[in-house]
């Protein structure tokens, strides 16, 4: 079984909140990725503290991701799921935001199974796994 880890998880596991970590421990590092969005959420917070500071947690963060198996992408298979999942959401009015709509793609086309510390926001994707 593949995991992938969300934005949310991984400013959990930095945080040291023991639920994260508590789930992080039952996971095979081996299958777990993280995808290009969720690292492209990441930098963002990085940009926006002091120099010292974001290079510091940005060294932090790139050690701790080569654990990991790998970083997923965006290809023209995920593009698809993604325009699937933005309109059977908007069919039911129940929008999340793009990059959390690409990053349920990216899980769905890998089959992947989304370590999030945000489940009641991710429910709403149909046919998405969360750990």
């Amino acid at each position: 079984m593949n995991y992938c880890l969300d934005t949310s998880t991984v400013i959990a596991y930095f945080r040291k909140q023991q639920s994260i970590i508590d789930k992080l421990n039952q996971i095979d590092w081996q299958s777990t990725y993280i995808t290009v969005v969720s690292i492209g959420e990441l930098e963002v917070g990085y940009f926006f503290q002091s120099r010292k500071e974001g290079e510091q947690k940005r060294r932090e963060f790139y050690s701790f991701i080569k654990r990991l198996s790998g970083v997923w992408s965006i290809d023209q298979e995920v593009a698809i799921e993604f325009g699937r999942i933005k309109a059977d959401l908007k069919k039911k009015n129940q929008l999340v935001g793009d990059n959390d709509t690409w990053v349920a793609a990216i899980c769905n086309v890998n089959k992947a199974t989304l370590v999030t510390a945000n489940k009641e926001h991710f429910k709403r994707v149909e046919g998405l796994k969360l750990f």
